[in-house]
């Protein structure tokens, strides 16, 4: 029975104790409220909002690839080898021309190998005499295209090739200017033959 005056473990009628929570430990522990909820909810916000700027960012990186590729293609120099489509009739890009003694030396007619590029009639192991003007012209480009991929490598050995791949260009240019003034020469049957497989008789100058 309490006595007067004795208050400890008392309550004012107006106030209420907090509930309290074991921890385990047999101790209370902190009282529960909403803010962890609420906490939570903040946390999943900011990782959909991160996610969708990792979106973007992705977005725009990809834009600012594609853009990059078309000022890289629109101003590098062509590295890829010349099609037959869309070129006129008989006039390529132009370059060095072989002269007549070029022409009629021991190596100045060589038999071609057709390149995959083109689109027309195949002269696999023709002679540069016994071709087309469409033809001698797309093959010297293709030669000159040859020569600058040589030239890339580097070193004796690729500028060696490089050479004998200018030497093709001019002297499929010179043939071609023959072919367009009527003035080809025919070729033999014994050097024009195709034995196995590999043209025989003055071939292209070796590389």
């Amino acid at each position: 029975m309490s006595r007067p005056g004795d208050t400890a473990g008392a309550l004012e009628p107006h106030e209420e104790r907090s509930p309290s929570y074991s921890n385990g430990s047999g101790r209370p522990g902190p009282a529960r409220t909403a803010s962890g909820a609420g906490r939570a909810e903040t946390g999943a916000e900011l990782v959909r909002l991160a996610r969708e700027q990792v979106g973007v960012s992705k977005a725009i990186l990809g834009e600012l690839r594609g853009i990059r590729e078309v000022l890289a293609n629109a101003f590098a120099p062509a590295t890829r080898a010349p099609s037959s489509q869309g070129q006129s009739a008989g006039r390529g890009k132009g370059g060095e021309v072989a002269s007549d003694r070029d022409l009629d030396s021991a190596y100045g007619n060589p038999t071609v190998k057709t390149p995959r590029n083109w689109k027309g009639e195949r002269f696999d192991g023709f002679k540069m005499s016994e071709t087309s003007v469409e033809f001698l012209e797309f093959f010297a480009d293709f030669k000159d295209w040859q020569a600058d991929r040589r030239e890339e490598e580097g070193g004796e050995d690729g500028s060696k090739k490089a050479g004998y791949c200018r030497k093709d260009a001019a002297r499929a240019r010179g043939w071609a200017e023959r072919l367009r003034r009527g003035g080809a020469r025919p070729a033999s049957a014994t050097t024009s033959q195709v034995v196995g497989g590999a043209p025989t008789g003055g071939g292209l100058d070796p590389s």
